[in-house]
């Protein structure tokens, strides 16, 4: 945001009650220099910047405090730009955040190996998780046994946990800083451990509806269009679950159910679609990422041979993982900011209320 979007966010938050302090203290949790909420305050026509008082709750009783402004007539990219751009800046100014990703990422990869280890040493020796059997053209396979089927399932439910739990702790986290309040990368992850009875219920929904949506797949067209429907449903109605695990005590389910009504709540039943930042990376990859590779490919494998090609797709890896790190960041800051206004009715700071009511498309009126 500019000096006069800031000047515009702190004359909102005051208008819904909020005191300087308060508004304060979530710009400074947020990253905004001194000097700029200085400037904003001074802006919105406030006498002096605010002074260090006995901080105030950042959460309104009144259930109409904030209403979103109408949405920006502007395309779904340029929409996901500017989302990603306030996004970014709550977690350039919190590097912290990163830490949830790379230690869901790594416990995952580990988890992986294990059970890769696991079925493959089962297959070469015992043969009760893996058998040899033949496709429909009679060539040698190997194939689950109903055990081994299970172990996959529980392996299933293992890995999204393990994911669910660090998004709690970075949905905690994040809160924390849309209100203002000095948090830990420890404390968020004792608060996702003392919700992991929810986490785990949760992840067990979710795997069970991930099958069907595969089993749905199988049926030719049909259940092709019917599995994309069920899971667009699923991913829009699930999206505050995991912010609600982590502001609230509630169990999996609830949560999820909460969630839904929640969602239709503020955004309506009229939603189609929603403005990913998937699509916006995916660009990026394809308009940056390859060709730069491929530049790197020609000019590293003229200068270096085959070494030099090795280190160039080593960069192309590299900056993949990178990008997946920083699009799962910033997905998981959006949705934490889209659940803090629809359940306090408060805009968090960094973000614009117009990005925000533009996130969602409704169905056209015919």
């Amino acid at each position: 945001m500019s000096t006069p979007e800031l000047a515009s966010y702190i004359k909102s938050q005051l208008q819904i009650g909020l005191n300087a302090d308060t508004i304060a203290a979530q710009l400074r949790t947020a990253g905004w220099a001194e000097q700029d909420i200085n400037a904003g305050f001074a802006t919105a026509q406030q006498p002096v910047a605010p002074t260090q008082t006995t901080p105030q709750p950042a959460v309104s009783n009144d259930p109409q405090t904030q209403q979103l402004p109408p949405p920006l007539q502007q395309g779904k990219m340029k929409t996901g730009w500017q989302l990603f751009k306030q996004s970014l800046a709550i977690i350039k100014n919190n590097p912290g955040l990163s830490r949830y990703v790379a230690m869901s990422t790594a416990l995952s990869i580990l988890a992986f190996i294990i059970l890769a280890v696991i079925y493959v040493l089962d297959y070469t020796n015992t043969q009760v998780l893996v058998v040899d059997a033949v496709d429909e053209a009679g060539d040698p396979t190997a194939a689950l046994t109903i055990v081994g089927f299970i172990g996959f399932i529980i392996w299933g439910i293992v890995q999204t946990t393990i994911g669910y739990y660090y998004a709690t702790g970075l949905s905690t986290h994040v809160l924390s800083i849309f209100r203002g309040q000095a948090t830990t990368y420890q404390a968020s992850i004792v608060t996702a451990r003392q919700k992991f009875g929810a986490i785990v219920t949760y992840a067990l929904i979710s795997v069970i509806v991930g099958y069907i949506i595969n089993a749905l797949q199988r049926i030719r067209f049909v259940g092709w269009i019917l599995s994309l429907i069920v899971g667009a449903v699923w991913t829009l109605a699930t999206v505050f679950t995991i912010p609600l695990i982590a502001d609230k005590k509630i169990n999996g389910a609830a949560a999820v159910k909460e969630s839904i009504l929640l969602f239709k709540q503020t955004w309506g039943e009229t939603i189609i679609s929603r403005v990913s930042l998937g699509g916006l990376f995916f660009l990026i990859y394809f308009l940056v990422a390859i060709p730069v590779t491929i530049g790197l490919v020609i000019v590293f494998g003229l200068l270096f041979g085959y070494v030099g090609v090795i280190i160039a797709f080593a960069l192309f890896i590299l900056s993949i993982v990178v990008m997946s790190v920083i699009e799962l960041l910033a997905t998981n800051v959006l949705n934490v900011a889209l659940y803090y206004y629809s359940t306090y009715k408060i805009i968090p700071p960094s973000f614009s209320g117009e990005l925000l009511a533009s996130v969602y498309t409704a169905k056209k009126k015919k």
